[in-house]
């Protein structure tokens, strides 16, 4: 029934909207909103990877850091080279002062294939190792 819902006109449009809302409330910094939204998106399509990443960023600001490592390990179970997932579950880690995990976390990242990697991610990772101080996005 999911699968039937899921390809839906009505399913799709809804999800397109509530997407562009949480993108919206996350830019005003409407954090409370906007994992209210966030949840509701997952809660419907739980394999969203887009979502989850937004969620677990935002669970990441909120300093909810078990929360964000589980939105993160989700998103690294469906696509194990979604690399934003490891860089904010190393932050996480990080802040939760396990140091030597969240270095092996990004290390992890490092280690995949990182031809289709964003040059961006890919230096945000590197400079993460020498870094010392509070993370927060």
């Amino acid at each position: 029934k999911q699968a039937q819902l899921s390809s839906s006109p009505f399913f799709v449009i809804k999800m397109e909207e509530l997407k562009k809302k949480a993108i919206s409330l996350l830019r005003e910094e409407n954090y409370s909103d906007c994992l209210e939204v966030l949840d509701e998106i997952i809660e419907d399509s739980e394999k969203d990877v887009v979502s989850l990443i937004n969620r677990a960023f935002l669970l990441l600001r909120l300093e909810l850091y078990r929360k964000c490592i589980k939105d993160c390990n989700a998103v690294i179970n469906i696509n194990p080279e979604f690399l934003r997932a490891y860089v904010i579950k190393g932050k996480a880690q990080y802040n939760m002062n396990k140091i030597k995990q969240a270095k092996g976390t990004w290390k992890k990242a490092l280690e995949l294939d990182m031809l289709d990697a964003q040059f961006e991610t890919i230096a945000e990772l590197k400079s993460l190792f020498e870094y010392e101080g509070p993370l927060r996005s």
